[in-house]
């Protein structure tokens, strides 16, 4: 399968369920093997293949909206580039917002 924006796939690991018996209830988790209980740091080289595939495509998602990511970031870093409403709320109860200013 592929995404909808990008010509490559979609990384999606393979299922190996892993049977778990916990208080008397039984499921399997097709997903266990990603956990790696030596974290941190990761030492499971397929866990890290798979994640890193994952970071790959999460990048080139998004991509294009690096433009928009620096435009918020510069609007951050200079807190007065951004204008405040003059009134915030809540209102205690019966006070209405002044005409004008909604």
């Amino acid at each position: 399968m592929t995404d909808l924006f990008l010509d490559a796939p979609v990384p999606r690991p393979p299922r190996r369920p892993v049977a778990q018996d916990v208080h008397g209830e039984h499921w399997e988790d097709p997903y266990a093997w990603l956990r790696d209980d030596a974290f941190p740091p990761l030492t499971d080289s397929t866990v890290k293949g798979h994640l890193e595939a994952e970071n790959r495509y999460t990048d080139a998602v998004l991509a294009p909206l690096a433009p928009l990511k620096q435009a918020l970031r510069d609007q951050l870093a200079f807190p007065g580039a951004v204008p405040r409403a003059p009134f915030a709320g809540p209102f205690p109860k019966g006070l209405s917002i002044p005409a004008g200013i909604a």
